[in-house]
C-alpha cells in the first residue's frame, strides 16, 4: 500500500513504479515531481523535479559490444521535438535529443525506440532509430574505432544530440491516400484510413470508409499493400476503431448508433464478419476493447457488461454483467432504472481479464463498493471480485501490472495500492519441552500476513499480534476488512499448516494438519512414538494469496520409568495365628520400648 497519488503515464521497469505527481490544487505544473517507488515495498526511491517536465515513457535498451554488455533503463520526457533522457535508477539527466521526428513510436527487438513518419501529402516515409543518434554522433566525434569497443552513451553524456542522425531510410510512398496512420508494426506494415467528422476518432457521414496499408518490410519499404473502400451498410452513422491485433491479423470497428461490431482482415482490409447483434443501448459511447489470443474483449461501459467474441468469426462466446449490489448509486442510474457499474478493462494477462469501475463525471460522495473484478479469459467465470477495494481514476492512468503486482490509484482515498501475492510468517511452539514417553504434546503457533502494507501503524494497532493469513476464498472480503474499514466477514477460514517431525531415529514424517482460525492461531495434539529428541516443523506451503513459510522447535521425550514390583500380601490365616500367639508380657514389653523411644525424643 503506497501513500502516494500519481497523475498519469505510469511506467513499471525492473520492479520499480515511476509516475508523475502533482500539487493537489488541480494538477498545475508548478509543483510537478517524478517519483520512483519500489513496487514490492512501496518505498520511495527518489523524487526529482526534471525542470517541471513530465515523464512520458520508459525504455529498457540492451547493448552488446566487445567490451560493454548490459541493459540500460531510461526514462524519457518530451517537449515538442526535444526528448530528454534520464537514468531510471537515480532520475539523473543523461542527455537530450533535438529535432526528433513525429510519428508512430514503437520499440525494436533490443528496446531501441523506432519512429515511422509518413507524409501522405508529399509522398514520403522515414524510419528513425534512437540508437543511431548516439552511435552516429559517437562516430562523427570520436571515429569508428572507438565506437567498435562499445562505450555506448558514456562519451555523449550531458549533451544535446541532433536527432536527424537517427533516420535510417527515407522512401517514396503513393500520394492521395486519405486520412492518416492509426497503427504500425515494426518491419511489417502501417495501416491508415480517413477520419472525418468531429470528435475523437469518429467517422461520421454517408461516405464510404477507405482502409489502406503501406509495406514496412526490408527491401519493400513504401510499397502499397492495399487500398480498400468499404461502404457502410447503414447511412449516416458514426464508426470508430475499438481494437486491433497484428498477431491475430484483425482490427474491429463499432457502428455507434446501431451498437454493432465489424471485424476486418488487417492484411487485406476486407471485412471478415459483422454486424454482431446489437448491444445494450448504453454501449453507444463505448470504445474499450482488446484482442488477446484470438478473442475480442469489448466493454459496454455504462451497461456494465463485458462481451467476449471469437475475433476470427465474430461469434459471441460469453458475457459478464457487473451488477451493483448496493443499488442504483449514481443519479443517471436512478434516472434510467439501471443497476450496474460503469466499468473498464485495465489489462489482460495470464489468462485473466482485470476490470474496475471508472466514470467520467462522478457525483460526490463517490458511490460505495466500486468493484475490482478478475475474470477467467476463456470462460468469463469470476476468479475474484472485491466490492469497494479500488475505484480507478479516469484521468490519472489506468491500473497496470508488473512483476505480478497490480498497482493503481484508488480515488476513494487518493492513495496508490499494490496488490499481489504476499509473504507470510509462521511461528511454532511445543510443550511440554521435556515429557515422558506416552505423554501427549501440544504444538501451536500463528500464521500471519507480513506484506509491506501491514507495516502501517494503524494496522499494527488494530492487529497487535499481526494480520492473520486467511484462505483464498475469504481473501476479497478480508482485504476489505483489513484495509477499507468494512465489517469483519463471518466464518473466516485460515490456512492449512502441516506438522512434521524428525524423530530420534532420523525418520522425517507428517504427524498432523491444522487449519488456523480468524486470529491466525492453530494447534494440534500428538503422541511421540519413541523416546529421544524431536525436531518439530510447522509449514504453511503457500496459496494463491501468500508465499509459504515455516518454523521449527524441539522437544525431548524421556524413557518411561521402570515399574517397581509391589510386595506379595500375607495370607489372612497366618496373620490370625501370629496375633493369637502374642502373650501379655510381650505386649507390655512393646509398650515399654515405645515409651522409651518417646522419652528419648523428648530429651533430645
Amino acid at each position: 500500500m503506497f501513500n502516494i497519488p500519481p497523475r498519469s503515464s505510469p511506467v513499471i521497469m525492473g520492479g520499480v513504479l515511476f509516475f508523475n505527481r502533482y500539487n493537489a490544487n488541480g494538477g498545475t505544473r508548478v509543483e510537478h515531481e517524478v517519483v520512483a517507488v519500489d513496487l514490492h515495498t512501496g518505498e520511495e526511491l527518489w523524487i526529482s523535479n526534471w525542470d517541471n517536465r513530465e515523464l512520458a515513457f520508459g525504455q529498457l535498451f540492451y547493448w552488446d559490444s566487445y567490451n560493454y554488455h548490459g541493459t540500460f533503463a531510461y526514462l524519457w520526457s518530451t517537449v515538442g521535438s526535444t526528448w530528454n533522457c534520464y537514468e531510471a535508477s537515480t532520475g539523473r539527466w543523461v542527455y537530450s535529443m533535438s529535432n526528433v521526428p513525429s510519428g508512430t513510436r514503437l520499440y525494436g527487438p533490443k528496446g531501441e525506440i523506432i519512429v515511422y513518419t509518413i507524409d501522405l501529402t508529399n509522398g514520403w516515409m522515414t524510419k528513425w532509430n534512437s540508437t543511431h543518434v548516439v552511435t552516429e554522433t559517437h562516430i562523427e566525434t570520436y571515429g569508428p574505432t572507438g565506437s567498435q569497443h562499445g562505450s555506448w552513451i558514456r562519451m555523449n553524456e550531458g549533451t544535446t544530440l541532433n536527432a536527424t542522425l537517427g533516420i535510417m531510410w527515407n522512401v517514396t510512398i503513393p500520394t492521395g491516400l486519405p486520412g492518416s496512420v492509426w497503427t504500425a508494426y515494426l518491419d511489417d506494415k502501417a495501416i491508415g484510413n480517413e477520419i472525418y467528422g468531429t470528435g475523437f476518432h469518429y467517422m461520421i457521414g454517408e461516405d464510404p470508409i477507405v482502409y489502406w496499408a503501406i509495406n514496412l518490410k526490408e527491401g519493400q519499404e513504401g510499397n502499397l499493400l492495399y487500398n480498400v473502400t468499404w461502404q457502410k451498410p447503414q447511412g449516416d452513422v458514426a464508426m470508430w476503431r475499438v481494437a486491433y491485433s497484428a498477431e491475430d491479423g484483425v482490427f474491429v470497428m463499432q457502428s455507434k448508433e446501431p451498437r454493432q461490431l465489424y471485424g476486418f482482415d488487417m492484411n487485406t482490409g476486407r471485412k471478415l464478419w459483422g454486424p454482431t447483434d446489437a448491444m445494450d443501448y448504453r454501449s453507444i459511447y463505448s470504445y474499450n476493447g482488446y484482442i488477446v489470443n484470438g478473442k475480442l474483449y469489448y466493454v459496454s461501459q455504462f451497461a456494465g457488461t463485458v462481451y467476449c467474441y471469437d475475433v476470427k468469426t465474430g461469434d459471441l462466446l460469453w458475457t459478464y454483467y457487473a451488477d451493483d449490489p448496493y443499488g442504483a448509486s449514481e443519479e443517471w442510474q436512478k434516472e434510467f432504472g439501471a443497476n450496474e457499474w460503469p466499468i473498464e478493462i485495465c489489462f489482460i494477462t495470464d489468462g485473466k481479464v482485470y476490470i474496475t469501475h471508472s466514470e467520467h463525471s462522478p457525483n460526490m460522495p463517490l458511490p460505495r463498493g466500486a468493484p475490482l473484478i478478475c475474470l477467467d479469459a476463456e470462460t468469463g467465470e469470476v476468479i475474484f471480485r472485491a466490492n469497494g477495494l479500488l475505484r480507478q481514476t479516469r484521468w490519472g492512468g489506468r491500473h497496470l501490472i508488473g512483476d505480478s503486482i497490480m498497482v493503481g490509484m484508488d480515488t476513494y482515498d487518493q492513495r496508490v495500492y499494490g496488490i499481489g501475492k504476499g509473504p507470510s510468517a509462521t511461528t511454532v511452539s511445543a510443550g511440554p519441552k521435556t515429557s515422558v514417553l506416552g505423554d501427549k504434546l501440544v504444538v501451536e503457533g500463528m500464521v500471519t500476513d507480513i506484506s509491506p502494507g501491514t507495516d502501517d501503524s494503524t494496522l499494527q494497532k488494530r492487529f497487535p499480534n499481526g494480520v492473520p493469513a486467511v484462505c483464498d476464498d475469504n481473501m476479497s472480503d478480508w482485504m476489505l476488512y483489513v484495509y477499507k474499514q468494512f465489517a469483519k466477514p463471518a466464518d473466516v477460514m485460515g490456512v492449512d499448516v502441516t506438522i512434521s517431525v524428525l524423530d530420534p531415529n532420523g525418520n522425517y514424517y507428517d504427524v498432523a494438519t491444522a487449519t488456523s482460525d480468524d486470529s491466525g492461531f492453530y494447534h494440534v495434539v500428538f503422541t511421540p512414538p519413541v523416546p529421544g529428541e524431536y525436531k518439530i516443523v510447522a509449514a504453511f506451503t503457500g496459496s494463491n494469496s501468500y508465499y509459504g513459510s515455516y518454523a521449527e522447535t524441539a522437544v525431548n521425550v524421556a524413557e518411561a520409568p521402570t515399574a517397581i514390583a509391589e510386595p506379595t500380601p500375607t495370607p489372612a490365616s497366618m496373620t490370625d495365628t501370629y496375633v493369637l500367639g502374642i502373650g501379655a508380657g510381650s505386649i507390655i514389653a512393646i509398650v515399654a520400648i515405645g515409651l522409651l523411644v518417646i522419652l528419648m525424643l523428648r530429651k533430645r
